[in-house]
């Protein structure tokens, strides 16, 4: 599992909501 907390946490910051980043996550482990 690859995952970059730091890309993450600079695209929350950048414009994105949070519901935006935990459907990338969530999408990320159903595909895994």
């Amino acid at each position: 599992m690859k995952f970059l907390p730091a890309t993450t946490l600079r695209a929350a910051k950048s414009c994105p909501p949070p519901v935006a980043i935990w459907q990338m996550l969530l999408t990320h482990l159903l595909s895994a």
